[in-house]
């Protein structure tokens, strides 16, 4: 439309008879006076004078006098054009008033930006986008996108974007960087491209779009860093707080995961203040406080992070959380225990904190129990084919080789007082209330046994000696309320639930609990072969 008005424009010349100053004169103050005039006749004459007035500027720009510009500045011209744009400005204004702003940063005219007469009606536009943005939200977001783009080679420009130490300009990128919107892109871009320059060196090197070769450029003041630090981080957490309030398992769509990616780059920059987002979830159900842990582990990577995550978790208030949701009668609550230690498994950042895993895992008294044969033989005998034993083992190996790479479990639960009675029949880890949620099969949805079950196999991976009599007990309980099956049934997609069905997740249960049994053996039979062939190379 601001195009179409542009050619039209061209077609309202000056009278002959009148000088190209007072032509100038004219067409601001026809600016000024149809600023808030929403007719659409007046739409070409606006946008006339409009043009006219960046024309004559443009034309003095070389001269060694400018009276246009002067006479522009005498009569506080942009400031007056910026102090009439509000909400109330008609959508038909908004177009080419930001075109004409943005001339003074990507036309010969941003000679005269650093004067104070042009920077602060600049900036003060710039403190008006959220109003703006309710006018007509692409040109908005399309006027910020083009000035960033074309501003921030030059920090001393943006850094001339301030009032009263405030950047107006950040201030809305931060608004934009956390709504899951992918033409915001450009929003997260520009915040993590600030903080990537955050180095020992006086520049950085900055990818330019479409082309493989890296331009440098001068480094960020200081100063916008701390502005990031003191004024994003907070949004950050109270983003977090806000979409994990009612969090679910499904709840979060891929433009979430695009902020969340986005969010995880930028924490890794500097160091996150994260006591305040932790105390906070802490006073939460132990449902809601144990799936946003969960969500926190799977969604953030960067290893300060994670511990300071993760040593929050070994407070005795944490861990009564996470029993009281595993002995809960809601299915709910149990699954939110149960998706919490399955991330908690995975991540090596809680595998290292040997206070924590104490807490998690029970002393071992090394009593194997062979699960396996608490399945009816008639359970077991169906087509082996991809099914097989040798499958479940080499995936128990994988298991435990992954596992290996964390924490040696060795120094774990050693033989302290405390620990001596927890062996003596005491133990009340989390491992020994998840295993009694077996007894419930019967009540809990298939989703959430494959889910129960998923997460004993990481247990028994990490330590194959919780393979135990208690296991065995418990694991008994919920096979005897399907002792009348005979014949079982291999789930397929979209198959009913039904007790066959159930039988044949129990087996496959057991068939993985012996397999991480055999594995562990034989991986421990290989490291005493290793170690024997070093004592005898040691001895020639």
């Amino acid at each position: 439309m601001f195009q179409l008005l542009q050619k039209a424009s061209q077609f309202i010349a000056p009278s002959a008879n009148e000088s190209a100053f007072e032509v100038f004169q004219e067409s601001y103050q026809t600016v000024l006076a149809n600023i808030k005039n929403g007719e659409k006749s007046s739409d070409g004459i606006f946008v006339g004078a409009l043009n006219e007035v960046q024309s004559c500027l443009t034309e003095e720009i070389e001269n060694e006098e400018t009276p246009c510009f002067d006479d522009f500045v005498g009569n506080s011209v942009l400031q007056k054009i910026a102090d009439s744009i509000d909400e109330s400005l008609p959508e038909s204004r908004l177009e080419p008033l930001l075109s004409f702003f943005l001339s003074f940063v990507n036309t010969v005219l941003n000679r005269y930006f650093l004067q104070f007469s042009v920077n602060r009606p600049f900036t003060q536009l710039l403190g008006k986008l959220d109003s703006i943005n309710l006018i007509d939200s692409t040109e908005t977001t399309k006027f910020v996108s083009t000035l960033w783009e074309v501003i921030h080679p030059s920090p001393v420009m943006l850094e001339m974007l301030n009032i009263d130490n405030h950047f107006p300009l950040f201030d809305y990128l931060f608004k934009l960087a956390l709504l899951p919107d992918v033409s915001y892109n450009f929003a997260r871009e520009a915040l993590l491209t600030i903080l990537d320059s955050n180095s020992n060196s006086n520049s950085f090197e900055e990818q330019n779009e479409g082309n493989e070769e890296k331009v440098k450029r001068e480094k960020f003041p200081e100063v916008f860093f701390e502005y990031i630090k003191n004024n994003f981080f907070p949004r950050t957490i109270e983003f977090i707080l806000r979409v994990t309030e009612n969090i679910s398992k499904d709840q979060f769509t891929s433009e979430f995961l695009i902020i969340f990616n986005f969010l995880d780059n930028a924490i890794k920059y500097q160091s996150f203040e994260c006591d305040s987002l932790i105390e906070k979830i802490s006073s939460r159900p132990p449902s809601n406080r144990l799936l946003t842990s969960a969500f926190l582990l799977s969604s953030f990577s960067s290893p300060f992070f994670l511990q300071k995550i993760s040593e929050s978790f070994q407070t005795d208030s944490f861990i009564s959380a996470i029993k009281e949701a595993l002995d809960s009668d809601s299915q709910h609550d149990n699954y939110a225990a149960i998706l919490f230690l399955k991330v908690c498994m995975m991540c090596n950042e809680v595998l290292n904190n040997e206070k924590l895993v104490n807490e998690l895992i029970p002393p071992v008294n090394k009593e194997y129990a062979d699960v396996l044969s608490a399945i009816p033989p008639e359970w077991l005998l169906f087509d082996e084919g991809s099914a097989s034993m040798k499958s479940y083992i080499d995936d128990a190996s994988s298991r435990i080789v992954f596992m290996s790479n964390s924490i040696d479990y060795k120094k774990l639960n050693n033989d302290s007082s405390e620990n001596n009675e927890r062996k003596n029949g005491q133990s009340d880890s989390v491992y020994d209330h998840l295993i009694k949620i077996l007894s419930k099969f019967n009540k809990m949805s298939i989703n959430a046994f494959l889910s129960l079950s998923e997460v004993i196999v990481l247990f028994v991976a990490f330590q194959p000696d919780l393979i135990s009599k208690k296991l065995e007990e418990m694991f008994e309980d919920a096979v005897k309320q399907y002792e009348s099956v005979h014949l079982v049934s291999l789930p397929t997609q979209g198959a009913e639930d039904s007790p066959e069905v159930r039988a044949s997740l129990l087996a496959e249960f057991a068939k993985e609990i012996h397999a991480t049994f055999i594995a562990a053996e034989r991986a421990k039979a290989e490291k005493e072969s290793n170690k024997n062939n070093d004592t005898l190379l040691e001895s020639e």
